[in-house]
């Protein structure tokens, strides 16, 4: 797992189950002399902490081992219940170089020996994330998902990466859907269609923070989504200064400014400057695809010199036949694709039929794997291969 960027979750609170009394004093002094770090301290045994994860969601993990004469199998059967993005630091009263290798075979983070002073116990906390105190002001991103054609799969790649920034990393994420007449991520958060998107723009002039917040749907308590549904019969008119100003107030507000905008290059002109952090974009096994994602890199080069461009490919096997493949991809684009995801349509339109996400109903399917890798390389989050989970870790796999 990586570190997650909010401290106001009680998913990222740790949980400690320790026996060791000293111990127990030394998390209790972190506890109150770091308030940023916050921590469920439970009196208990390796038993007592396979209960606890096997019923709970939580990310942050400290076990006491210290009372176990062989605590291996039980650390074992502790990783059968992790998920994959779940940080372990285990404390023991064993100072042998073999078992701290044992321990980071089976998938443990850090180890450290008994007994323990405060500052090494908290280092080792902060190390993983949950304390730092990174100032938010570095953590805003401007990011634009645009796809190489219509119908690649922007949107659907854009409504699972907010889900992903927002529940996974917990940063505050605004989605804002840039297609007016047949935007889906109202739908795809099971939020009723509105006009909000264009009632900002119509009150551009008198538009702030307080309002653009207003018009923004929760989905959840870190994401919110901005769209509109407009009749065919609405056109709709955008000045370059309104995108501007609609989207500096999202950014003030928000940790994650995600843009899906529809097959347009007037929008992606108008979006596109210096507070673009990441451009991604979606493209597939198609000629007209492969040709308009030169044009789109080209274009982003020029436009964001400074930002990120990440290319993701849509891989339906169902056409297998039909495509060119990866290979000739790459060298017409003269780039290979940063990611590849398998185009997996039936998971994807039974998820939004039920009005979630599909990083929602299935977290652990290939495609949100692959997103949240994205979400790593946007926010520069360093992983090392330990950071599988536990389970998969004391598997090699």
């Amino acid at each position: 797992m990586d570190p997650l960027a909010s401290q106001n979750s009680k998913n990222n609170q740790w949980h400690a189950f320790i026996t060791n009394e000293k111990a127990k004093a030394t998390l209790l002094d972190i506890a109150q002399t770091h308030h940023d770090c916050q921590m469920e301290v439970i009196t208990g045994n390796l038993d007592k902490a396979i209960e606890h994860v096997a019923n709970r969601d939580i990310r942050y993990l400290l076990i006491d081992i210290s009372g176990e004469d062989d605590p291996i199998p039980k650390i074992k059967e502790l990783a059968e219940h992790c998920h994959d993005e779940i940080y372990v630091i285990a404390l023991g009263k064993t100072d042998n170089v073999s078992f701290y290798r044992k321990l980071q075979l089976i998938g443990i983070d850090d180890y450290l020996v008994l007994p323990i002073e405060e500052k090494a116990l908290f280092d080792a906390m902060q190390t993983v994330g949950v304390t730092t105190t990174k100032s938010k002001a570095h953590q805003r991103q401007n990011i634009i998902v645009a796809g190489a054609r219509s119908g690649v799969g922007a949107s659907t790649i854009a409504v699972n990466l907010a889900h992903v920034f927002s529940e996974n990393r917990q940063y505050k994420t605004c989605l804002i859907d840039w297609d007016y007449h047949f935007g889906s991520a109202l739908l795809s958060f099971d939020l009723a269609s509105n006009m909000d998107l264009v009632e900002a723009i119509g009150n551009v002039d008198r538009l702030d923070t307080s309002l653009l917040e207003n018009l923004s749907k929760n989905a959840s308590e870190n994401l919110s989504v901005l769209g509109a549904l407009c009749p065919l019969d609405m056109p709709i008119t955008v000045q370059p200064n309104d995108v501007m100003k609609i989207t500096t107030l999202l950014n003030e507000i928000n940790d994650i400014t995600l843009h899906d905008i529809p097959h347009s290059s007037e929008l992606l002109y108008q979006l596109l400057n210096d507070d673009t952090t990441a451009v991604i974009i979606i493209s597939d096994l198609s000629i007209n695809a492969i040709r308009d994602t030169q044009r789109i890199l080209e274009f982003c080069k020029k436009q964001a010199p400074h930002s990120d461009i990440i290319m993701v490919l849509m891989n339906d096997k169902s056409l297998s036949g039909e495509q060119i493949t990866i290979k000739q991809f790459g060298l017409k684009v003269e780039r290979n694709p940063d990611h590849i995801i398998e185009n997996d349509k039936n998971i994807i339109v039974g998820a939004l039929n039920i009005g979630e996400p599909l990083a929602k109903t299935d977290p652990n399917h290939p495609m949100i794997v692959t997103l949240r890798k994205i979400t790593q390389s946007i926010l520069k989050i360093k992983t090392q291969e330990k950071k599988k989970s536990i389970l998969k870790r004391w598997l090699h796999i």
